[in-house]
């Protein structure tokens, strides 16, 4: 997938489970390499636009971005994060559903959702990687 994005989307979401869910099943897939399209950033989060505004909307959303990292988490094979400028949010929970993170002397990673009272999907599944 080669997106020119800065915002980790539900849409975008979807899209790498379901690519997650591919590469699971091919054999001939050593391992998997994660990063972004462009040169200036990784992720500059989700979008604060497609939050839920009610708490059971919220609750699904999380459950939806949680299937994400677990359908990354769950991979046979080794996944590797390559991480440069801002590695935010919704695309640091991405990361940390890697094996590894290598990180360049740009990168800047955080969770500026708790900033707006979110607490980071991620927190859902602990003991990444599995």
């Amino acid at each position: 997938m080669q997106r020119a994005t800065k915002l980790a989307t539900m849409a975008i979401r979807a899209e790498i489970e379901q690519i997650a869910t591919t590469l699971g099943s091919n054999e001939s897939v050593r391992a998997v390499v994660v990063t972004a399209a462009g040169h200036r950033a990784c992720s500059a989060g989700s979008d604060i636009r497609e939050f839920p505004s009610g708490r059971d909307a919220g609750r699904e959303r999380a459950k939806r971005e949680q299937a994400c990292c677990d359908a990354l988490a769950d991979l046979r094979q080794p996944m590797i994060a390559a991480l440069f400028g801002h590695v935010l949010g919704g695309g640091l929970e991405l990361a940390l559903a890697c094996d590894f993170r290598i990180a360049d002397a740009t990168a800047q990673l955080g969770f500026p959702e708790v900033k707006l009272g979110v607490f980071p999907a991620v927190a859902e599944r602990s003991g990444y990687p599995s």
